[in-house]
């Protein structure tokens, strides 16, 4: 499944002797919400994990790119999203909204409206590159 956490069993054992139980029927399973429970230990594990684990190996790989190249524009003073765009052959809107999933998966930091920032976290100053300011 790719790295990703998935439900692969449910067990069944009987019961001990002198044991009061009764069987779980389909009805008692579909109201102890299974399906809820699974998508909650499902989370719960990504959270854990590395930021794009959860993705699918070709929607990393995108990902990855769109913040390398995100990353290479900024640190030669570029404009990060017309890289991004240019790069990936997309709209203007499509690659904001690929760098937002850059963002939202852990390989590009947070961000303020209208404040482009790389991997050091900080925007570079009006007319330099963030090279020269390291």
């Amino acid at each position: 499944m790719d790295g990703r956490p998935e439900c692969v069993g449910l067990s069944v054992a009987p019961a001990s002797a002198g044991e009061a139980l009764a069987p779980l029927s389909e009805s008692v399973i579909r109201k102890a919400g299974i399906a809820q429970i699974i998508a909650t230990e499902r989370a719960k594990l990504l959270a854990r994990s590395s930021p794009t684990a959860g993705l699918r190996g070709s929607t990393r790989r995108r990902l990855e790119q769109v913040a390398s190249v995100y990353n290479s524009a900024l640190s030669q003073g570029m404009r990060p999203n017309k890289a991004v765009q240019e790069a990936m052959g997309t709209t203007p809107g499509y690659a904001a909204n690929l760098v937002a999933q850059a963002r939202g998966a852990g390989l590009l930091p947070p961000t303020s409206a209208g404040v482009a920032l790389g991997e050091a976290g900080r925007p570079p100053g009006k007319g330099e590159s963030r090279a020269s300011q390291e």
